[in-house]
């Protein structure tokens, strides 16, 4: 049986997150790197969408943008956007949008934004 320490030291090793690099034609060659949520990020995360209609296209677009401005970061792991910056990322190309949120969908396990393919191709 593991031990507290030998449990402990096997999740701090998990505790690496998942991130994945997404390469968009309008920023040329550099990529954007996508990363999964920490539990205290999909907290604060799940506050942002509290009462966001996630049935409407404006509402899955809202959700959207909220998850890609607490998953996007730069090459040295930085956060590219605040928690209150949701709507540069609504002002963002559709096809660098849709490009970008089902990649956050997947890292970080949000459902409500798996369905978004379809939204901006209305």
């Amino acid at each position: 049986m593991a031990t507290r320490e030998q449990i402990r030291a096997r999740l701090e090793a998990a505790g690496r997150l998942k991130q994945r690099e997404v390469v968009l034609p309008l920023l040329g060659d550099d990529p954007v790197i996508v990363q999964e949520f920490t539990a205290a990020q999909a907290a604060e995360f799940a506050a942002a969408i509290e009462g966001v209609d996630d049935k409407t296209p404006q509402g899955k677009m809202r959700v959207a943008a909220e998850l890609l401005v607490r998953t996007l970061r730069d090459q040295e792991g930085e956060r590219i956007f605040g928690d209150e910056e949701a709507d540069i990322i609504l002002g963002l190309p559709i096809e660098a949008f849709n490009a970008l949120a089902p990649v956050a969908a997947e890292v970080t396990g949000v459902t409500e934004v798996a369905q978004l393919e379809d939204v901006g191709n209305d």
